[in-house]
Formats: structure tokens, C-alpha cells, sequence
């Protein structure tokens, strides 16, 4: 054969896999899926830096959202489910946007440690089709 054969046979190929997988977004829901917002508090107090995280460990669906200044935050796009919820710190370099160039507090006293993660969070919310609005409220640790 000749390589322009070859080369139109392995075109078609390449061509054909592409249409079976996809362009897309490999990690979208498949199925019904729910929009969550709300605001995330400290002790009452709105917490106005950090990611708060929902993560469904059945379906493997997560999403993120930043806080803003208010406190709020808003991720589209989940499986619907029910989520383990975290609140973490900002990454340095976010945390540094946001306070004009200064780092941050490396340990954020307004998110507990207990809150960073999945199997010590406590924290977990049922995520229905359409919106679904929460708050989430983290408080000290007793002793």
C-alpha cells in the first residue's frame, strides 16, 4: 500500500475513536444533576476566605467553590447525591490575590482542622436535582 493509504486508513481510525470517546468533558454527571449554594460560617461569623468542598465517595461526583467576601458559594453541576462537605484554607497564591500580595495566616483559626477533611468533617449534605441552597455552620471544637 501506499503511505497516503495508510495515512487516509489510520485518519479514519483516529477519526472514528475520537467520535466513539468524545470531545467532551469526560468527568461531566451523567444523570440528574442539582446546583448548590449557600454561605459557610464560623461560630455565626461568615467565613470570607477558603474552598468549600462537596464529595460524593458512592458516585465519585466532587466540586469546589471559593468563598467570597460574604461568605457565599456556589458550585453547578453535581450528581445528585449525598456529599461529604469541607472547608479548607486558600491555596497560597489565591490567599495572595485576594489580600493584595500578603500572605495569609497559615492556619486560619475561622476553619478548624477538624473541617479540612472528609473522614473528620461530620459535615455532609443531600444534593436533589435543581438548586439547593445551604448553610453550613462550623463550630468550635469542644473540649
Amino acid at each position: 500500500m501506499s503511505r497516503w493509504w495508510n495515512a487516509a486508513i489510520l485518519s479514519g481510525v483516529v477519526g472514528g475513536i475520537i467520535m466513539i470517546v468524545g470531545c467532551g468533558d469526560h468527568r461531566s454527571p451523567a444523570g440528574p444533576t442539582g446546583t448548590v449554594s449557600g454561605t459557610v460560617t464560623f461560630e455565626g461569623t461568615p467565613v470570607t476566605e477558603g474552598l468549600v468542598s462537596f464529595y460524593d465517595a458512592l458516585s465519585g461526583s466532587s466540586g469546589e467553590g471559593q468563598l467570597d467576601a460574604a461568605g457565599k458559594y456556589k458550585i453547578s453541576r453535581l450528581s445528585v447525591g449525598n456529599y461529604v462537605v469541607t472547608v479548607l484554607p486558600l491555596p497560597l497564591e489565591s490567599a495572595m490575590d485576594m489580600n493584595g500580595g500578603e500572605a495569609p495566616a497559615p492556619n486560619p483559626a475561622d476553619i478548624p482542622t477538624r473541617y479540612r477533611g472528609s473522614a473528620t468533617s461530620q459535615l455532609s449534605k443531600l444534593i436533589g436535582e435543581g438548586e439547593n441552597e445551604f448553610l453550613i455552620e462550623m463550630k468550635k471544637s469542644k473540649k
